[in-house]
């Protein structure tokens, strides 16, 4: 009887583990609505062709186009992702509020995809946001809450080449930041030199 009473429990303790584990992914699917990229290619509102995804199946040329211009002038700043990410172009608001963009253009959800809302279907957004998936790759999604913002912002900023002059606080002041630290540590490995940066 006593084995019995041992098994019961451990039955037990697994299936409150089950639950609780599924009611933190349901929460997390229902708050934090980024994290719904990752079952991009799972979504009726979606039409997904390799790593794009459209919400609209008219507009799939221009967001391919777009995907695979910012992907190489990422990668040619920054070096060859280790897995070239999925990216949701929303064409409509409505679809963009789906995934939790609110007023962002464009959002990288750490290494596990990308978002871009109708005012972000730009080059140097995408090319920003792609610089944030880079980063999480080579530096892993809890350092992109951790490494200066200056850094993570100031890189994403510069290397995206991002037209506007002037950017609002803090940004300006974090591009000016990486822009001047990156004159002064030259590499050819930019990951080598970011990852002493603390």
């Amino acid at each position: 009887m006593i084995v019995k009473n041992q098994y019961s429990k451990i039955i037990k303790i697994s299936l409150y583990g089950f639950a609780t584990l599924a009611v933190l992914i349901l929460a997390t699917l229902i708050w934090f609505k980024p994290i719904r990229v990752v079952f991009a290619h799972h979504l009726s509102l979606l039409h997904c062709e390799g790593n794009v995804c459209v919400d609209d199946p008219k507009s799939e040329p221009l967001a391919t186009t777009l995907y695979h211009r910012a992907l190489q002038e990422t990668q040619d700043k920054v070096g060859a992702f280790h897995q070239q990410p999925t990216m949701v172009f929303c064409s409509t608001l409505e679809c963009a509020n789906t995934f939790g963009m609110e007023k962002a253009a464009a959002k990288a959800v750490g290494n596990w995809g990308l978002l871009v809302a109708p005012r972000g279907w730009k080059d140097f957004y995408i090319t920003h946001e792609l610089i944030h998936h880079r980063q999480a790759e080579e530096w892993g999604n809890i350092a992109m809450l951790t490494k200066p913002k200056w850094l993570v912002e100031g890189m994403a900023y510069t290397l995206s080449d991002d037209p506007r002059p002037t950017l609002s606080a803090p940004f300006q002041q974090w591009r000016a930041q990486f822009k001047l630290w990156h004159q002064q540590n030259p590499a050819p490995n930019i990951w080598l030199t970011t990852e002493k940066v603390k």
